[in-house]
């Protein structure tokens, strides 16, 4: 009779449920024929590993001394190659600050006169030579702008601006004087600029001329006697166009250059003019630049 809740041991695996099975011996490797046989070779053999691993960490340090040495000398190789023959590009560099320009004066000549001022005016005495005289100007008008030149005796001599429109105004006005002591009135509200320059008996400008400049501008004189290129180029400019024109040593006007909206760059020929010239540019933007050459296709 079994009594309740006994437990029952687990059952061996050796166990079949008739008869005990008595597990297997365990396994034992059998002793070497010959356990003191020593073979000279297995030396060669790690030592031939060891020897690979000290040529691979030599090789890696060589290799790194080469990269850094290409890397310390990689100047002078491109220098080197350089000098062996590779092509050069050449750009032209312009002043990256804008002036006004100034025709030099020659002999006897005055200096250029500049003003400025935000309401009307009359400005102080300048001097001018007998010839020609250039006022250049640049006003941001709240009404019309003008001026008036009057000599020494408060008469008017010349009026070479005379703008009814507001807004933005800039340009350029020839005009004779004889030789004296002038003035300008001023009319006009708004921050303005003018300058008179006197541009006779001054040496031919040479070429090439690059320059920076700033506003209207009269630049010269140039020689006349070759045709050239004329680039004119501006990359911050209202929106507007500008112009430039060719002006004889007398003061008159010619043939217009170029036309072109302000921002942007354009590149014209111009013929030979015979005699020295002017390039006078109009409604320029605060900061242009301008390149003339000798025309080499001509």
């Amino acid at each position: 009779m079994k009594l309740p809740f006994k437990r029952t041991p687990p059952a061996s695996r050796w166990d079949d449920g008739e008869e005990m099975i008595e597990p297997p011996e365990p396994l034992v490797m059998p002793q070497p024929v010959n356990p003191g046989f020593y073979d000279p070779s297995w030396d060669e053999w790690e030592e031939k590993d060891n020897k690979w691993g000290r040529r691979g960490v030599i090789a890696l340090v060589v290799v790194a001394v080469l990269f850094a040495g290409v890397l310390v000398l990689k100047p002078v190789i491109k220098k080197a190659f350089k000098a062996g023959g590779a092509t050069t590009t050449t750009t032209v560099k312009f002043d990256t600050k804008a002036k006004v320009y100034e025709i030099p004066p020659g002999d006897g000549q005055a200096q250029s006169a500049t003003f400025t001022g935000n309401k009307g005016v009359t400005t102080p005495a300048f001097s001018a030579p007998d010839g020609l005289a250039i006022v250049t100007f640049d006003c941001n008008c709240t009404s019309g702008f003008s001026i008036t030149v009057n000599d020494a005796t408060g008469t008017a001599a010349s009026i070479p601006v005379n703008i009814a429109q507001s807004g933005h105004q800039a340009g350029t006005a020839p005009m004779a004087l004889t030789a004296g002591n002038y003035s300008a009135d001023v009319t006009g509200s708004g921050k303005w600029t003018i300058t008179f320059s006197f541009p006779g008996n001054t040496g031919i400008v040479s070429l090439p001329f690059i320059k920076t400049l700033t506003g209207p501008e009269v630049v010269g004189p140039f020689s006349g006697s070759q045709p050239v290129t004329v680039t004119y180029g501006a990359f911050v400019a209202p929106n507007q166009n500008m112009s430039i024109h060719v002006m004889d040593m007398q003061g008159n006007m010619a043939g217009e250059v170029l036309s072109t909206t302000a921002s942007g760059v354009k590149t014209v020929k111009l013929a030979a003019q015979g005699d020295p010239y002017y390039l006078v540019a109009d409604k320029t933007p605060g900061t242009w630049f301008l390149r003339v050459l000798l025309d080499s296709g001509a």
